[in-house]
């Protein structure tokens, strides 16, 4: 989960939409196109949408691809309602889980191992951080990341790419 999360910038509704189809293993791909949310009194629902509308495709390493493939041999396709779905996040009847209860999950694998708390959702700038801060172009982060538009992505990276202005012009010598 930890990993997937800082790879792709997945949100957590995003995270448990996450079905076999979405898998690309030829191409290394997640196809990110669809949420899960949960709608009071009627319990968990899939929506063909995502939190902005912005629907895309991640690269993801092959390492990834390798650890999802070997997963899903052991993920069961839903009933009832949900035939037909194979969710990589489901209970036992292949129904998805709630999104709140990826959060909850991560708080309690952080208290388990020790971990300084953060949020689920910190993995998600955890992920355009490293990719910044690592020389990676900002359009290329705006669209791992779903934004609409690269002023959302500048505008929330805006301290690491005052970091890396900073490293870029340290890297011109002095002429004499």
């Amino acid at each position: 989960m930890l990993n997937g999360d800082v790879v792709t910038g997945c949100r957590e509704a995003e995270l448990v939409a996450l079905e076999e189809k979405h898998i690309n293993v030829k191409e290394n791909k997640i196809r990110f196109e669809q949420m899960i949310i949960e709608v009071v009194g009627e319990g968990v629902k899939g929506v063909q949408d995502t939190k902005n509308s912005v629907i895309g495709s991640v690269d993801i390493p092959q390492w990834l691809t390798d650890l999802i493939v070997e997963y899903l041999q052991d993920v069961e396709s839903g009933t009832g309602k949900w035939e037909g779905h194979k969710f990589l996040f489901a209970d036992i009847e292949g129904k998805p889980i709630r999104p709140d209860s990826i959060y909850q999950r991560w708080t309690c694998f952080t208290k388990r191992y020790s971990l300084p708390h953060i949020r689920f959702h910190d993995l998600r700038h955890m992920s355009g951080t490293l990719l910044i801060s690592q020389g990676e172009h900002i359009k290329v982060v705006q669209e791992r990341l779903r934004h609409k538009s690269m002023i959302t992505t500048a505008d929330t990276y805006a301290h690491v790419l005052q970091e890396t202005h900073k490293k870029a012009a340290e890297s011109f010598k002095k002429p004499f």
